[in-house]
């Protein structure tokens, strides 16, 4: 239920608000964004669903603004979360925080995934 929260319009024009002119002008809608955006379930290494981890991942022209889309994308959706789900404990924030410590920055083969993003005007 947690990662179907991902994909909501709302998060999608916050995060165009806050990043403005840092997006290509197609990226400035909604509908647009949301086909950059994708979340899921982290699972663990022994292949176990962590349902407190949510992994966002974003496309874009760069790196830089693929992590600042994330970035924006995950703020904006703990604040959707709580909203639906109200506030969350700080011991859980703790431990979802101590778990994202203990999982690598990038993972195996990322540096060879290309950051793509569709621009239908060129």
């Amino acid at each position: 239920a947690l990662a179907s929260l991902v994909d909501n319009g709302a998060i999608a024009q916050s995060v165009i608000d806050e990043l403005g002119d840092q997006l290509p002008p197609l990226a400035r809608i909604p509908a647009n964004l949301l086909e950059r955006v994708s979340g899921e379930i982290v699972t663990g290494p022994d292949n176990r669903t962590q349902a407190d981890l949510i992994r966002i991942t974003a496309r874009a022209p760069d790196p830089a603004l693929a992590a600042a889309i994330a970035n924006a994308w995950g703020k904006y959706y703990v604040e959707q979360v709580n909203a639906v789900y109200g506030q969350v404990p700080g011991d859980v924030v703790a431990s979802v925080q101590t778990e994202l410590a203990r999982i690598p920055a990038h993972p195996p083969g990322w540096a060879g995934i290309p950051f793509l993003y569709s621009n239908a005007s060129s």
